[in-house]
């Protein structure tokens, strides 16, 4: 069964940018594993220095949860009410 993932770009980890936060593109993708999402995510917005990484998975319920400790609830919920177009 496939889940679905809320992305984002992973930014961070550099000398001048030391902390991870996630920049949009912000995406859902389906995918059978984490693995599988990072790939079609990172394949689909042509990633090339900093790459796509989970912010989330979302139940089918809608909710959020495996939140990623770079981000918060609050991040998640409102980036995936803006792509399924919810205000």
């Amino acid at each position: 069964m496939k889940t679905k993932y809320l992305m984002g770009t992973a930014v961070g980890g550099l000398m001048e940018m030391p902390d991870w936060r996630f920049d949009p593109p912000f995406d859902i993708i389906e995918a059978d594993s984490v693995k599988d999402a990072v790939r079609e995510y990172n394949k689909k917005h042509n990633c090339s220095y900093f790459y796509g990484c989970p912010m989330c998975e979302i139940t089918s319920d809608g909710e959020c949860v495996g939140i990623d400790i770079s981000t918060s609830r609050q991040m998640c919920e409102d980036i995936l009410k803006d792509l399924i177009g919810e205000k």
